[in-house]
Formats: structure tokens, sequence, C-alpha cells
């Protein structure tokens, strides 16, 4: 227990030491902070591309093979000049949006099947 008291007590120093007194961030930073800032606009996106700034929340819980496998895909669609300008977190956000229009049409459309299937599933043998 007095471990932890003291790991705490130091780590909580550390961070008003840090907070008083910063380390310089060195000479790359400095030169990598200047060639990154730019004056140029951000390019405008179109308004359906913009919605699906409201799902990029949802990257972080993507299965890491499902993202490694868009990731490549986006990959190689870049590399032949289609999809240029699209991001990672964008296309698995366009991917989870079209999943769920598919789901919502898919429960309208077909609702006596997905009864019929959902009462099926609880006892497939009945």
């Amino acid at each position: 227990m007095e471990i932890i008291i003291a790991s705490l007590i130091a780590l909580t120093a550390g961070m008003v030491a840090y907070q008083v007194w910063p380390l310089p961030s060195g000479y790359w930073g400095k030169s990598l902070g200047h060639t990154l800032a730019t004056d140029a606009p951000m390019p405008e996106l179109p308004f359906w591309r913009g919605l699906l700034s409201a799902l990029k929340p949802i990257v972080k819980y993507t299965p890491l093979g499902w993202s490694r496998a868009i990731d490549s895909q986006l990959y190689w669609a870049q590399l032949i000049g289609k999809w240029q300008g699209w991001a990672l977190p964008e296309v698995i956000a366009l991917h989870v949006a079209i999943s769920g229009v598919g789901v919502v049409l898919g429960g309208v459309i077909g609702s006596d099947v997905t009864l019929a299937l959902a009462a099926w599933l609880p006892c497939p043998s009945c």
C-alpha cells in the first residue's frame, strides 16, 4: 500500500513539475511544427461526406482484422487513382452507414422473413 501511495505522489509531483517547467521540444520538434503548419484552407467536403464524420468515433471500436482489410482495399484503390482524398476513418464510417441502411431496409422490406428467422433461431429443431 505504501508503494502505491508513493507512486501516486511521485506521479503527481512529476506532472506538476512538467506543467511548471516543460521540457524543450528540441530542434526536430520545432522544424517539424513549421513544416506541418500551413496556411492553406481545408477543402470543403460534400454534404453526404460531412455526415460521415458523425460516425468516425465508431472507428476505434472496429475489429482490427476488418480495419486492416479495409485499409488494404483503400490502399490499392488509391494506388490506381480512385478514392483519392479518403481516409480510413471515413471509409469505415461509410461501411457502417451502408450496413445500417441495409439492416433498416431489410427489416422493413423483409419483415415477415425477419420475424420468421427470429422465431426459428432459438429452436431450429422445433
